[in-house]
C-alpha cells in the first residue's frame, strides 16, 4: 500500500496537472505531500506504537489512509488534493515504520536478512505494479481511481490485521510532540522555499531543522535517536539512504513526466516501458536480502549504489542527446539492479548495528531519512530542470548517487561497545 501510492501517482501526474490546472510545481506538490508528512511522522509512528501496541496503532493509520484516499479520489482543486495528500502521508506514518520492528521480532536473527529481503520483495511487487496501474487506470478510467482503489483494500485489510497480528509493544518512551512540530515545520519550509523560489520560507525552514537537531541533543527523550549517529554504520547508512533516493526518485519524477511530454508515450506506455527499471526489484531482492547474512553487506551496499549512479549517467546522456528510447534500456536496467542491491540489505545492516533496545526508533531513522531524501530531491531537482533545464538536473542526481556510493562505502560496522556505556 505504501510504496504503490507514494509512486502510481507518478504516471499520473501530467494528466492531474491538465484536469486541475497545475504546472510541475503543483505536480510535485502532489507528491512531495504524501512524503513530507510521511518523513516527519514516522518516528512518531514508531513511538506510539511502542506505548499504546503496534497492531492498534497499524489499525488506525490504515483508516486514516484509507478514509483520505476515498476523499482524495473526490477533491475538484489542486490545492484540496495536496491537503488530502498529507492525510493519506499523515495515515501512512502510522503504519510503515512498524514493518520492521514486526518482521525482526518475528524471526531469528540468523533469518532477518531473508525476512527483511522477503518485506522488499513484497515491496517490490508495488514498485513493479505502480507505475503500470497508474498508467492503465489514468489511460482507461480517470486519475481519480488511482485513489479509489486503496479503498476496498483497506476495508479488507483492517479485520485482517486485528485477526492475524499480537498486539506487539516496544519499550514505552515519552512522546517528542516538540520534535516532531519542530521536524515538521523545517521540512515544510525548505520544500516550501525551494518549490515556491521563496528564500524566507527556506530560510525559516532551515532555521526550523536547526533547533529541531538542537532540541533533539537535549532532550532525555529524542523523536529521532541522534545518538545512534555515533556508530559509523549506522550514520554512513543513514547518509546513504537520504542521498539515494534524493538522486533516484528525483530523477524517476522528472524522467516520467520526459517519457510522456517530450516522447508522446501515453500513461500505460510509460509504466510498461520502464518495466526494465522497475521490474528486477521483485526478481533479485529475496537473493540480495538472504546474501546480505552471508556477505559483507556493506560491499553489496556499494555496488549497487555505484551500479545506479552509472545507469543514471546513461539515462541523462540519452535526454541530453535526444535519444530514442532503445537507448535508455541499458540505463534503466542498471538503476533496476543497483536499486535492489542497496534495499534489500541495507535495512539489515542499519538494524543490525543498532542495539536491541534502539532497534524500533533506528527503524523509523533509517525510513525517515530515506522519505527526507525523496522529498528534498524531487523539490530540488524540480527546481533545476525549471529554471536551468532537465540535464542540469539529472547530471545533479548522477553526483548525488555517486555521493551516495561514497558514503556507503564507509558504512563500517566496527562492532563498538553498547550504546549505553559510551
Amino acid at each position: 500500500m505504501s510504496a504503490l501510492d507514494g509512486l502510481v501517482v507518478l504516471t499520473a501526474l501530467p494528466a492531474i496537472g491538465r484536469d486541475l490546472h497545475a504546472g510541475v510545481e503543483g505536480q510535485a506538490w502532489v507528491v512531495t505531500a504524501y512524503t513530507l508528512p510521511y518523513a516527519a511522522l514516522l518516528l512518531t509512528g514508531a513511538a506510539l506504537g511502542a506505548r499504546f501496541g503496534r497492531r492498534r496503532m497499524y489499525m488506525i493509520g490504515l483508516t486514516v489512509f484509507t478514509l483520505a484516499s476515498a476523499a482524495a479520489a473526490s477533491v475538484r482543486s489542486i490545492d484540496a488534493l495536496i491537503v488530502m495528500r498529507v492525510l493519506q502521508g499523515s495515515g501512512e506514518a502510522l503504519v510503515l515504520p512498524l514493518n520492521l520492528p514486526i518482521v525482526t521480532a518475528a524471526v531469528s536473527a540468523k533469518r532477518r536478512g531473508a525476512a527483511i529481503g522477503a518485506l522488499g520483495a513484497l515491496e517490490g511487487v508495488a514498485i513493479v505494479a505502480a507505475p503500470i496501474v497508474g498508467g492503465a487506470i489514468t489511460q482507461n478510467l480517470s486519475w481519480q481511481w488511482i485513489f479509489w482503489i486503496n479503498v476496498p483494500v483497506g476495508v479488507i485489510l483492517v479485520p485482517l490485521i486485528r485477526w492475524a497480528l499480537d498486539e506487539g509493544r516496544g519499550t514505552a518512551v515519552r512522546l517528542d510532540l516538540v520534535g516532531v512540530a519542530l521536524s515538521a515545520a523545517g521540512l515544510f519550509g525548505v520544500v516550501a522555499g525551494l518549490l515556491l523560489a521563496s528564500p524566507l520560507a527556506f530560510a525559516a525552514g532551515v532555521l526550523g531543522l536547526i533547533a529541531f537537531v538542537g532540541w533533539e541533543l537535549r532532550t532525555p527523550t529524542p523523536a529521532f535517536p541522534i545518538r545512534l549517529l555515533r556508530l559509523p554504520v549506522f550514520a554512513m547508512s543513514n547518509l546513504a539512504g537520504l542521498l539515494m533516493y534524493a538522486g533516484l526518485f528525483g530523477a524517476i519524477f522528472l524522467l516520467l513526466r520526459y517519457f510522456q511530454l517530450t516522447l508522446g508515450f501515453s500513461p500505460l506506455s510509460t509504466g510498461l516501458r520502464i518495466l526494465p527499471w522497475t521490474g528486477l526489484v521483485i526478481l533479485i531482492a529475496p537473493v540480495v536480502g538472504a546474501l546480505s547474512d552471508r556477505i559483507d553487506a556493506r560491499r553489496i551496499i556499494t555496488v549497487g549504489l555505484a551500479l545506479q549512479a552509472i545507469g543514471l549517467a546513461a539515462l541523462t546522456a540519452a535526454v541530453a542527446t535526444g535519444a530514442s528510447y532503445a537507448w535508455f534500456l541499458p540505463g534503466m536496467v542498471l538503476c533496476g539492479a543497483g536499486m535492489t542491491a542497496y534495499i534489500a540489505p541495507s535495512g539489515n545492516l542499519a538494524m543490525s548495528a543498532a542495539p536491541e533496545q534502539h532497534r524500533g526508533p533506528a527503524a523509523g531513522a533509517l525510513t525517515t531519512t530515506r522519505q527526507l531524501g525523496l522529498v528534498l530531491g524531487i523539490a530540488t531537482l524540480t527546481v533545476m530542470s525549471t529554471t536551468l533545464s532537465l540535464s542540469a538536473a539529472l547530471w545533479t542526481a548522477v553526483a548525488v548517487l555517486v555521493a551516495a556510493t561514497a558514503a556507503g562505502a564507509l558504512a563500517r560496522d566496527r562492532r563498538l561497545v553498547p550504546l549505553a556505556t559510551r
